[in-house]
């Protein structure tokens, strides 16, 4: 709005001052036009020809008041006929102009036959042509300003509304969203609880086959080592140091089932002494098989 209405009063002041050029041209014109027509009437002082030569003006609507003076500068001949005369309106010196004042414009013409002055030409005309064209302009252009206004009044206006009913559904989306999370959770709290408790109930009966196994591979080495080879008490001892392990595993996925629901913690691991123990583990089953760790830092 204040940039349309900043164009709008650039584009009137522009309009006057090239109104003003446009006009100050024009009437020089007719003045110099009435000034050579006129150096006659005036060089013989025939009141007839000067005030015929001034009815030509009627054909200029805007002036309002021409007026032949002789070299004596007493009136000759005024337009419109019938218009009150001064007496002596001139003063000295007489010097041509085109000058703007608040309602009117007055022109002041030397007139001359040859290079002798035999007389002034003064008119004045009106410059309310000139205000009610400005005004039309600025009248126009605030019209158009108040319709651009409200044209961006009324889109600010539906952008507003759909800005509006777009927070009301992403507010709606969150809203549901945050349920829909919630009941997630709960479903999953509910899941973990039930794992829980079936992991409870897994260890408990995987612990029974496990201890029963270690009870029996110890009852067979106490009470039959003495007749059993030693490759024999090396496979229940194997067999009992595995049931034993077992049990280990058993306790640790129950602490593990545990530790998912409380906040992670860093500690430092020794990988070289980690992949150590994998390959002692693994090298009972893969006899053959020749590892090599080299070093490595911890994590």
């Amino acid at each position: 709005g204040a940039a349309l209405l900043l164009a709008t009063i650039g584009f009137v002041v522009y309009e006057y001052l090239s109104s003003r050029n446009e006009m100050r041209e024009r009437l020089a014109t007719i003045a110099a036009v009435v000034a050579d027509n006129s150096a006659a009437a005036l060089a013989f002082l025939d009141e007839r020809a000067a005030a015929e030569v001034l009815a030509t003006l009627k054909s200029v609507p805007v002036i309002r008041r021409a007026t032949l003076y002789t070299a004596g500068r007493m009136p000759i001949a005024i337009y419109p006929q019938g218009a009150p005369q001064a007496e002596q309106p001139i003063l000295e010196p007489v010097v041509e102009h085109v000058a703007f004042y608040l309602d009117h414009v007055e022109v002041r013409q030397t007139v001359r036959l040859e290079t002798r002055v035999v007389g002034w030409l003064v008119l004045e005309a009106e410059l309310r042509p000139l205000y009610e064209k400005l005004a039309w302009y600025g009248l126009t252009s605030l019209l158009l300003v108040a319709l651009a206004l409200g044209a961006s009044t009324v889109l600010l206006g539906t952008l507003r509304r759909r800005l509006t009913d777009t927070e009301k559904m992403l507010a709606e989306l969150t809203r549901t969203l945050e349920e829909r999370v919630r009941q997630r959770t709960a479903e999953l709290e509910s899941a973990n609880r039930e794992l829980e408790s079936f992991g409870y109930s897994v260890s408990h009966d995987l612990r029974a086959p496990a201890r029963a196994m270690a009870g029996f591979a110890g009852i067979l080495r106490e009470d039959f080592g003495a007749q059993l080879p030693e490759e024999a008490l090396r496979g229940l001892k194997r067999i009992q140091d595995n049931a034993e392990y077992m049990g280990e595993l058993i306790d640790d996925l129950l602490e593990l089932s545990r530790t998912g629901r409380t906040r992670l913690t860093l500690a430092p691991v020794d990988m070289h002494a980690l992949a150590t123990s994998a390959v002692q583990d693994l090298a009972a089953m893969v006899a053959h098989a020749d590892v090599r760790i080299g070093p490595m830092p911890n994590v």
